[in-house]
């Protein structure tokens, strides 16, 4: 890559450096993947433009084929939070490297938990209410009909049992916050509660 690359010049690097926790090296690898589903050439890729390659969107159907987000059940989901284009789910280059950097394993626990909260808040009223549970649950078991309407409506239950801290029947930031963060062993509840209702 090196020295061939015209996208992005120096500075350019330096600021994506400064606004994730990725290096030069890894921006560029990024950069080519991110090309490389949208059926652009990783040599083709480090020698666009810049403009031309700030223009390029692709949509999250491309994204489910990455890697990174193949098996993860919210990739609908993840693209709609990180997206900025005006266009609900397409990623612009920049999006696709601040969503690869909240995902990557440098990222401090509580940046993963303000997008993880933003993620799990399909209607975005700033709380996590029955009905983003619901589809949250929907979307970990990909459509699949395996939970009846009454297992779902145990299962949201008894999270909000758990969660919800001051009993108004959401949850708010601070409330996921210490249920994700405090009790590492929420996840584990949560998803022991699907299995079980799953067998039955």
């Amino acid at each position: 890559m090196g020295n061939r690359q015209s996208t992005f010049t120096d500075e350019q690097l330096e600021k994506y450096q400064d606004c994730t926790f990725f290096t030069r090296k890894e921006i560029l690898t990024a950069y080519v993947k991110f090309c490389e589903l949208a059926n652009i050439s990783g040599r083709q890729a480090l020698r666009q433009g810049h403009d031309q390659a700030m223009s390029l969107k692709i949509d999250a159907a491309t994204i489910r084929k990455s890697d990174a987000l193949r098996e993860n059940p919210f990739v609908m989901r993840i693209c709609q939070v990180f997206s900025t284009t005006g266009l609900p789910g397409y990623l612009s280059f920049n999006n696709y490297l601040n969503m690869m950097s909240v995902l990557s394993d440098r990222a401090p626990a509580s940046l993963k938990a303000a997008y993880a909260f933003r993620i799990f808040d399909y209607n975005d009223s700033n709380f996590i209410e029955d009905d983003d549970l619901k589809k949250a649950l929907k979307d970990l078991l990909r459509g699949v009909d395996e939970l009846g309407s009454r297992e779902v409506t145990v299962i949201v239950n008894e999270i909000m049992k758990e969660a919800d801290l001051d009993d108004d029947k959401k949850l708010s930031y601070m409330e996921f916050e210490h249920a994700i963060l405090k009790s590492p062993n929420f996840l584990q509840y949560v998803l022991a509660l699907i299995y079980v209702f799953s067998i039955y």
